[in-house]
C-alpha cells in the first residue's frame, strides 16, 4: 500500500471493552438477582421472563436517545423476543436461557457461508464500528478492498467469528442441561461476554498486526517499483548513448 493507501483509526480497544460494561450488568447482573428474588414466588418461565425487562428498557432507551436504529440494540431485541416467545411458546425455560446462543449459533453459520460470497460478513462489522454513519470513512474502508492482504486479513477474522460463535453456543448449550437456572444464570454472562470480548480483543490485535504487516508490504512494493524504475532510466539513458 502507498502512501495513498486509505487508512482509518482504530477505536480505543478500552474504550470499546468499556462500552460492553452497561449491558454486562443490565443483561448479567440484574437477570441473576431479579430470578433469585422473583423465583420463588412466580413460575420459573414468567420469572425468567421478567429478567429480560431491563435489557428491553435499556435497548429501547438507546434508540429513544440516538434517534437511529443502532445494529447492536436491533440485534439485542431480536434475541430478546426470540426468547420470550419460544418460551412461552415452548414451556421450557432453558430455551429462554439460552436466547443469546440462538444469534450466536446463527451468526456463526453466517460467517461461514459469507466466505462464499465476494465479501465476507466481517468486513461488514469492520466497516460499521469503524466508519459509522460517516459516508467518507465508509467509501475509505470500502477502498482498502483493493488490497489482497485486507482481503485475506478479512476472511482470518470472519473465521475467527464463526468458531468462536460457535463454540459459545455449544458451550452454553451443554451449561444449560448440567446446571441448575441459578447457576447457569450466574455463569452464563462469563461465558458470553468473555467469548465476545476475547473475540473483540482478537481481532483488534490481529488488525494491528495486519496493519502494520501491511505497511511493510506496501514498502517493499513500492522499493520495487523504484527500483525498477531506475533501471529503466539507465537502459533508456544506456540505449541513447549507444545511438549517440
Amino acid at each position: 500500500m502507498s502512501s495513498t493507501t486509505p487508512s482509518l483509526s482504530e477505536p480505543p480497544r478500552g474504550s470499546i471493552i468499556r462500552s460492553l460494561l452497561p449491558s454486562i450488568i443490565i443483561s448479567g447482573v440484574l437477570p441473576y438477582v431479579l430470578y433469585i428474588l422473583l423465583s420463588p414466588h412466580l413460575p420459573q418461565v414468567t420469572a425468567l421472563a421478567i429478567t429480560a425487562i431491563p435489557a428491553l428498557i435499556y435497548t429501547l432507551f438507546g434508540f429513544v436517545r440516538n434517534r437511529r436504529i443502532d445494529l447492536i440494540g436491533a440485534i439485542a431485541l431480536i434475541t430478546i423476543a426470540i426468547g420470550i416467545i419460544s418460551a412461552l411458546l415452548i414451556h421450557d425455560p432453558r430455551v429462554f436461557l439460552i436466547r443469546e446462543s440462538f444469534f450466536t449459533a446463527g451468526y456463526g453459520i453466517l460467517c461461514f457461508v459469507s466466505l462464499l460470497f465476494p465479501r465476507p460478513l466481517m468486513f461488514y462489522f469492520g466497516r460499521y464500528f469503524m466508519g459509522g454513519n460517516d459516508p467518507a470513512k465508509m467509501a475509505n474502508y470500502n477502498a482498502l478492498w483493493q488490497y489482497p492482504y485486507f482481503r485475506f486479513t478479512n476472511r482470518v477474522i470472519t473465521i475467527v467469528w464463526g468458531v468462536g460463535f460457535l463454540g459459545e453456543a455449544i458451550v452454553r448449550t451443554i451449561l444449560v442441561y448440567n446446571l441448575s437456572t441459578a447457576q447457569f444464570l450466574a455463569i452464563s454472562p462469563i461465558v458470553l461476554y468473555g467469548i465476545t470480548i476475547g473475540l473483540i480483543v482478537i481481532t483488534m490485535l490481529y488488525g494491528r498486526h495486519a496493519r502494520r504487516r501491511g505497511a511493510e508490504m506496501s514498502r517493499q512494493r513500492q522499493a520495487a517499483l523504484q527500483g525498477q524504475s531506475t533501471q529503466t532510466t539507465q537502459a533508456t539513458e544506456e540505449g541513447r548513448g549507444e545511438t549517440a
